[in-house]
C-alpha cells in the first residue's frame, strides 16, 4: 500500500537527502550573503524547507497517477500543475503563520520575508517542478523495467513451454520404439523381454527427471546413455557394439540433458536395422578453438537406399538447440562411404551455465 500512497524508503531516503542540501544552501544564502542572523536564519531554512516538503509528498500520488494517462496526457498535466498549485498556496499560507509566530519580536525579519515572497514562490514552484519531475521519472522507469521483467518472464515461459513439448515428443518416440522391441520379445523370448523392461523403466525414470531447460555434465548424460544402449543389447545382442572416447576434463562439459540421447537411437536405428552384420557405434569428443566437438558415428548399408536420417529425433535435438542456444545449425550431419556421422558442436562457454 506504502507504493501507492507514499515512497518507498529508497525514494524516502533520497527525498530527505535533496531536502537537507536545499535547507543547507538555503541557510548559507540567507546567513552569510543577507547577513541574517544565525537563528532566524536557521528558523527561516528549516521552516521554508521543511514545509515545503512535507506538503510536495502528494505529488508522488500525482505523478503515479499520471503515468496511467494514455487517452488524454494533457489532462494529466493539467492536473499536476492545478495540485502543485493548491499545494503551494497551502505552503505559503503555512510558512507565513509559522514565521511571523516565531520570529514576531525581528520585524527585520518579517519585511524581508515580505520583501523575498517573489523569490521564496519562485523557490517554491522551481522546487515542485523538480519534485515532481522526479516522481515521474521513477514512475516511469519502473513502470519500464516492469515491463521488462514482464517481457522476460513472457520470454522464459515461452522457451519452456517449447522445451518441454519438444521432451514430450521426444519420450513417447523412444517409448514406442521400446514397446515395440519388448512386444516382439515376448513371444520368442521372454527373459529378455522382462530385462528389457526392467532397463526401460529405469531409463525413463531418469528422463522423465530431467527438466526441460536443466543442463548436466557430459559425465551424467553419457551414463544415460549407457542405460539405452544396454536396452538395445538386449534386442540386438552381440551385434552392438559402442565405445566413447574422451579426455577427463570432458566430464565436466555442461550440456542439455538427453540431448545425445536422438542421435545415440539414430545410430541404433539406420545402423542396427538395416543390417544382421555387428555395428559399432563410435563417440568422441574433442576441442577444436573455442568449441567443444561431440560427435556420434556408426557404419550404414547403403544398399537399403539413401540414407535419410533427419527424422523426428535430429529434428527434435537441432529444435532444442536453437531454443537454447539460438542456433540450430550446432547440429551437423553427414552419411559418406558407409559411414553416417552426428556431430554436436558446443561453445565452451556453456560450461558456465550449468545448473
Amino acid at each position: 500500500m506504502h507504493n501507492l500512497l507514499l515512497p518507498g524508503k529508497r525514494v524516502l531516503a533520497y527525498y530527505l537527502v535533496f531536502w537537507f542540501f536545499c535547507t543547507l544552501v538555503h541557510f548559507a544564502v540567507l546567513h552569510r550573503y543577507f547577513e541574517l542572523g544565525l537563528q532566524v536564519s536557521l528558523a527561516d531554512a528549516l521552516l521554508t524547507n521543511l514545509s515545503l516538503f512535507v506538503l510536495l509528498l502528494p505529488l508522488w500520488f500525482v505523478a503515479r497517477f499520471q503515468k496511467k494517462e494514455k487517452k488524454w496526457p494533457l489532462q494529466g498535466l493539467f492536473n499536476a500543475i492545478g495540485a502543485g498549485a493548491l499545494l503551494l498556496i497551502a505552503w505559503y499560507v503555512a510558512l507565513v503563520t509559522m514565521l511571523e509566530s516565531l520570529v514576531h519580536q525581528k520585524e527585520a525579519s518579517i519585511y524581508f520575508f515580505q520583501d523575498s515572497l517573489i523569490f521564496r514562490v519562485l523557490f517554491g514552484v522551481l522546487i515542485a517542478f523538480v519534485v515532481y519531475s522526479s516522481f515521474l521519472a521513477f514512475h516511469m522507469l519502473k513502470e519500464t523495467r516492469e515491463a521488462g521483467r514482464r517481457e522476460s518472464e513472457l520470454l522464459n515461459l515461452v522457451q519452456r513451454t517449447e522445451l518441454q513439448a519438444l521432451k514430450n515428443q521426444l519420450n513417447p518416440h523412444f517409448i514406442y520404439n521400446g514397446l515395440n522391441a519388448i512386444s516382439s520379445l515376448t513371444v520368442s523370448d521372454p527373459e529378455k523381454a522382462r530385462e528389457m523392461v526392467n532397463r526401460l523403466s529405469d531409463f525413463l525414470r531418469y528422463a522423465l527427471k530431467q527438466d526441460a531447460l536443466q543442463f548436466t555434465t557430459l559425465e551424467n548424460e553419457l551414463q544415460a546413455i549407457r542405460q539405452y544402449l544396454e536396452i538395445e543389447e538386449v534386442r540386438f545382442g552381440n551385434r552392438l557394439k559402442y565405445g566413447f572416447k574422451m579426455e577427463e576434463h570432458h566430464k565436466k562439459l555442461s550440456l542439455p540433458g538427453l540431448i545425445l540421447q536422438p542421435l545415440f537411437e539414430n545410430a541404433v536405428k539406420h545402423g542396427l536395422q538395416q543390417t544382421s552384420e555387428m555395428v559399432h557405434i563410435g563417440f568422441e569428443a574433442r576441442d577444436l578453438d573455442h568449441e567443444t566437438i561431440l560427435e556420434v558415428s556408426n557404419r550404414f548399408d547403403p544398399r537399403f537406399g539413401r540414407f535419410k536420417g533427419e527424422g523426428v529425433g535430429l529434428e527434435n535435438v537441432r529444435n532444442r538447440l536453437r531454443v537454447h542456444y539460438g542456433n540450430g545449425r550446432l547440429l551437423r550431419v553427414e552419411a559418406r562411404e558407409g559411414m553416417f556421422t552426428a556431430s554436436l558442436r558446443l561453445p565452451k562457454t556453456v560450461e558456465s551455465q550449468l545448473s
